[in-house]
């Protein structure tokens, strides 16, 4: 599924659309629930499917949808807009991270590591994504791309424990 949800990213970054276009079409799909089932609802027909996207989405969209539609697979919209993401940012040289805390970092601790990020992985630059989680009792995890960087109590203690274990 990834696979096809990446084909279809690729296919709608080709078409060079406004990135903005694209993130209106994100937006509605998403904060409207009728909608989703809808155009996701097998006893609708494509008609009535091309209707209601040709009446919502901006123009340079429509097309895309109505074949994710025709093809059953608009359910895969969430996958193909995060991979398009992906290559929107991989394309501006951009590296996305994501940062989940307990206490928020402060703007100097914040520029440091998007600094060591940049130099780890030869980017122009960071978009970090900062998330709370007071369930991590301490410390942070910083999560970028594939990897994940544990610096949390919770990760700590359990790497003492996995230790100690195998003692």
């Amino acid at each position: 599924m990834k696979r096809e949800s990446d084909s279809y990213a690729r296919a709608l970054f080709d078409m060079g659309i406004e990135k903005k276009r694209i993130e209106e079409s994100w937006n509605l799909y998403k904060e409207t629930p009728e909608l989703k089932k809808a155009l996701s609802n097998p006893s609708v027909t494509k008609e009535e499917k091309h209707k209601v996207i040709d009446l919502l989405f901006p123009e340079p969209m429509r097309n895309f949808l109505k074949v994710l539609c025709d093809n059953g697979k608009i359910d895969l919209f969430k996958k193909i807009y995060e991979s398009y993401e992906k290559m929107d940012m991989d394309s501006k040289n951009v590296l996305t991270a994501e940062m989940i805390y307990v206490t928020e970092p402060s703007a100097e601790q914040i520029a440091d590591i998007k600094r060591k990020l940049v130099l780890k992985y030869n980017k122009d630059s960071v978009k970090l994504e900062m998330k709370q989680d007071a369930s991590l009792v301490g410390g942070f995890i910083l999560r970028v791309d594939d990897q994940e960087y544990d610096y949390s109590v919770n990760g700590r203690l359990a790497r003492l424990y996995k230790k100690l274990a195998w003692r």
